[in-house]
């Protein structure tokens, strides 16, 4: 890298222009450096530490990308899915119910148990949720195939207390039969070992005092950092640095 720095730096006695001149040993031929810069990749790559090279930093910035959930954009989706990144993929749990009886489904409108028109909603509205949540994961899973993902399942604050456990199981039944469909889904679903679930619950409102959150967190740096042993931990040709 140092002598490709070397090689568009003026020789001694000539400036930019190939005219004689004094010495410069530092400036750089601008038309080079709008192409590459030469300079900071070589002084990057040549930093040493005692004579040793230079330990790699242990920071990796994270740029988040929220794509469109409509079906209008379902057709572009395929150009920003890639394999150099991590997927989260979120289910509303909120428009979840848990299974209601017959004798329930029959109930009048209003106060109480609800009746025909609302389950039918609240059906269609589920229905929904899971068509969505498939297609994603089958397009990451065909546009990405080497990245791990995640699901989250959101609003998990406006559950009843009482229904989490049942809509929980329920998540996670219909998650694992996708599996069964998608076998490649598999090698790439992160799950969520603390919660024994395929998925992570999270609580929007922070009531828990962010302990979902935190744990998501985990999970998203051990994504990374399976990514980094694998597709972004491969070496890439210098020419790729030429992006100006």
């Amino acid at each position: 890298a140092k002598y490709v720095a070397d090689m568009v730096r003026p020789k001694a006695g000539q400036g930019a222009t190939g005219s004689t001149q004094q010495p410069c040993t530092e400036t750089l031929d601008p038309s080079v450096m709008k192409r590459m810069p030469v300079d900071l990749i070589a002084r990057r790559l040549g930093e040493t530490v005692n004579g040793a090279p230079a330990q790699e930093e242990k920071t990796v910035v994270l740029e988040a990308y929220d794509f469109g959930g409509q079906d209008v954009y379902y057709a572009m989706h395929h150009l920003f899915l890639s394999d150099y990144g991590i997927y989260l993929a979120c289910i509303d749990l909120s428009s979840l119910r848990p299974s209601v009886s017959p004798t329930d489904a029959t109930g009048p409108t209003g106060p109480g148990p609800p009746g025909a028109d609302d389950l039918e909603k609240d059906v269609d509205k589920s229905t929904q949720t899971w068509d969505a949540l498939e297609w994603w994961l089958a397009s990451i899973v065909v546009h990405a195939p080497n990245s791990p993902v995640a699901i989250v399942g959101t609003h998990e604050d406006c559950l009843p207390e009482a229904s989490r456990p049942s809509i929980h199981a329920e998540v996670h039944q219909r998650i694992t039969a996708f599996c069964k469909k998608l076998p490649e889904l598999n090698e790439q679903l992160h799950i969520n070992e603390t919660g024994q679930l395929c998925f992570f619950p999270m609580d929007n409102s922070g009531v828990d005092s962010g302990r979902s959150a935190k744990l998501l967190q985990r999970a998203v740096e051990a994504m990374v950092a399976k990514l980094l042993q694998g597709t972004l931990g491969k070496p890439i040709p210098l020419r790729w640095s030429h992006f100006w």
